[in-house]
């Protein structure tokens, strides 16, 4: 007699149904597993990397901010007009463009940001101290000579330091497409895997 025949009509009229639990809760504990993971995906792209990029975007706005009144002063200065509120305006967004960088930085941690943005503080620090010799040459009269300093050296350190804004915000933006692919790639893979626990106990 074959295994089939030596089943009681209660073993065979259950084992379907044994069968299909079992396959059931295997679905149901992948199904969780996998949204758990997805929402755990969605929530790093939502609190750390789409947040990261944005403070970039902003602290690079400021930067820019800060080199637009540094001009407006110099200028302001060599046309002999008030212009107290553009240094006013230029220490706000010096600061706030700092504040951003390393807001993103610190939220990006452990993502390889450190290794993007070293050397940062220093090329932040050299193009401070020469904006800051840009403002006061034009506040002690000496327009024509900030002028020749911004363009001979602040400008280039500018530059420079926006560099860092781009690499930092480049660096934000690739981890929140890796970070969406695995996630992509883990959704499909759990489907297939569903598909097929759902196909064996089928032919079961």
């Amino acid at each position: 007699m074959d295994f089939g025949k030596r089943l009681g009509l209660r073993v065979k009229v259950a084992l379907p149904f044994a069968i299909t639990a079992v396959a059931l809760i295997v679905i149901g504990l992948f199904a969780v597993s996998t949204v758990r993971n997805l929402v755990s995906d969605t929530d790093n792209i939502a609190e750390t990397y789409l947040p990261s990029v944005s403070e970039i975007l902003n602290g690079d706005r400021d930067l820019y901010q800060a080199m637009v009144a540094q001009m407006a002063f110099v200028d302001a200065q060599f046309n002999n007009e008030e212009g107290e509120n553009y240094l006013a305006s230029f220490d706000e967004n010096a600061g706030q463009a700092l504040e951003r960088f390393n807001q993103a930085v610190a939220r990006l941690e452990g993502t390889g940001v450190s290794d993007v943005a070293r050397g940062f503080d220093t090329a932040y620090e050299r193009w401070l101290s020469s904006a800051q010799r840009v403002l006061q040459l034009a506040e002690t009269g000496d327009a024509e000579q900030a002028r020749s300093l911004a363009a001979s050296e602040t400008n280039e350190l500018f530059d420079n330091l926006r560099n860092y804004f781009d690499e930092v915000g480049a660096h934000a933006d690739a981890q929140a497409q890796i970070r969406a692919g695995e996630a992509s790639s883990e959704g499909q893979s759990s489907s297939m895997t569903i598909l097929l626990i759902t196909v064996v106990a089928i032919l079961i």
